[in-house]
């Protein structure tokens, strides 16, 4: 397989799962025979493929619903409100984007991935996370690359 066909193979994943807070990185070793695959999301993430033969990779859709049902049984709380789970989504993922693509500055990725009225509606979704929350909340900033409740 070449990269390109593996690119192409990744696309194809991230249409079929259609969610923009998952991440999804991987590459060809042992001379482009074998995949490494890891799905990344705000509050988790997950080592897909170790070592996937190159020739026989599994549909993209089927892939998709693999990740979206690891996701669902991931460790996000079940007890967050609908406010807190926008930002538990939001926050996260802008900050990752940040990071990976405009070199950590959350400004550009707001302008660039986002609009101003989704960003007012995350403040004030932060604004109502609940105390029992806050340190999960900063956890999962932390590891997308940040450092504040932001």
């Amino acid at each position: 397989m070449t990269q390109d066909e593996f690119d192409a193979y990744l696309d194809q994943v991230r249409k079929a799962l259609n969610d923009p807070s998952v991440s999804l990185a991987g590459e060809l070793w042992d001379e482009g025979r074998k995949v490494r695959m890891t799905a990344a999301w705000p509050w988790g993430e997950w080592p897909l493929a170790t070592e996937w033969p190159a020739h026989a990779l599994p549909r993209a859709a089927d892939v998709a619903v693999r990740i979206a049902a690891r996701m669902r049984d991931s460790a996000m709380p079940t007890d967050l409100t609908e406010a807190e789970r926008r930002a538990f989504i939001f926050g996260p993922w802008l900050r990752r984007m940040a990071t990976e693509r405009f070199g950590g500055s959350l400004e550009t990725a707001r302008r660039q991935l986002s609009t101003d009225e989704r960003v007012a509606q995350h403040q004030r979704d932060l604004a109502l996370i609940r105390p029992q929350h806050r340190e999960l909340y900063l956890a999962l900033i932390r590891a997308a690359g940040g450092e504040t409740f932001e």
